[in-house]
Parts: C-alpha cells; structure tokens; sequence
C-alpha cells in the first residue's frame, strides 16, 4: 500500500504492511511493516526509517518493522537508522532477519514442515546453485522431493511449485534432465504434488474444451 501521498521524495510503497488485532481484552492493533531485500543496498536502513516515520504520522502509532534479507553479503546487517544535527536526532531501530544465517540450520529446515522452510531452502539453494546448471537440477530435483512429501494443501503445493520453479530456472538444456528426474521419482515414491499438477492440467483442459 501507498503510506503517504505523493510528496518531494515521491512515492513510498511498502512490499507488505500487515494488521492484526490481539485477542486480549482490550482493543489493540499492530501494524507490521515486512521489507525484504535482496541486495546490499547502503540507503536501505533510511528506506525503513522513512516507511516508519510516514505510517507513524498516518496512524499515530509505531509500526513493527521487520527486514528480511535475501543477500549474499555476511556482513550486511543494517538494523537502525540514525540522524542528528547540533541540537536534535532521529533514529529507528528495527527487526532483522538474514537468510544467509540458515544455512547453518541446514537439517533443521529440511526436517520442518512449516512452507517458509522450505522457501528459505529454495532462496539459499539458488544463490548456491547460481553458476552451477548441474548442481542447480540437483538442487531443485530435491526441493521437489520434499515438496511432494509434505501434506500441504492443494493451494499451498500450487504456491510453492511456482515459487520453486521461478527461483530456480533452469536453462533450456537442463530442463529435459531435470524432468527426467522428476519421473524417476514419480515411480519410485509418492509424489503429492504431480498429482496436483495433473489435476490442474485437467481443470485447465475441461475449461479450454467448453470455450
């Protein structure tokens, strides 16, 4: 959402701005303000801060603000903003989380049923895989075997191949060996999510016919 008219800095947009309502007696809400970043970017930590000083004049209340970054930097780790001058400062302090830091909870990821493990595995899995077509098939050859071993619903299994799928693109010359591979495992043990395909694949003809 737009968190401010349009302005001298021009237009802000949030990538997601999120509220709840607390189940406690009294009436209170949140906003969470979720950024993610994929590159280092040394005007980031500002970017928050502005996101934050414009939904707090909006609404009069401070957002949750939560950075999720995507990069491969070790070392970036933006989590405050601060601006003074000779008599007055300004500063923002918020929430981070690298998913670079995952790839030492590995198994952790592996062994967790919760989708976002599995969007984390895909995330790192492409920037590891970035320069590597072989190791990428093998990469996204396992992402899908764990997909379809997961009892996720139809809606969730759609999301996730897409999201798999679009991360880890692979080049036409790998495609037929990945493909291969997928077969192989469709023979060897069940595979929730090729059927989810093909029930797709026929909702999609049956519409293509009656048109």
């Amino acid at each position: 959402m737009q968190v401010s008219p349009k302005a001298l800095l021009g237009k802000r947009t949030v990538d997601t701005l999120v509220r709840v309502w607390t189940q406690s007696g009294k009436a209170q809400w949140l906003q969470i303000h979720i950024e993610v970043q994929s590159q280092v970017d040394p005007h980031f930590a500002e970017r928050m801060f502005v996101y934050a000083y414009r939904l707090y004049d909006r609404y009069h209340q401070l957002p949750v603000s939560i950075a999720v970054l995507g990069d491969d930097s070790p070392n970036w780790r933006p989590e405050q903003y601060i601006t003074k001058n000779a008599t007055s400062a300004m500063s923002l302090h918020f929430g981070m989380v690298k998913l670079l830091d995952y790839q030492a909870r590995w198994e952790g990821l592996v062994n967790d049923s919760n989708p976002f493990a599995l969007v984390v595995l895909a995330h790192l899995e492409a920037m590891r895989t970035d320069q590597n077509s072989l190791e990428r098939v093998d990469a996204k050859t396992e992402l899908m075997r764990l997909l379809g071993l997961r009892k996720y619903s139809e809606q969730e299994t759609e999301d996730l191949l897409r999201f798999v799928d679009w991360l880890l693109q692979l080049s036409t010359a790998m495609e037929p060996l990945y493909e291969a591979r997928v077969a192989e495992m469709k023979g060897r043990e069940p595979m929730t999510y090729i059927s989810t395909l093909e029930r797709k694949a026929q909702r999609t003809t049956s519409r293509t016919q009656k048109q």
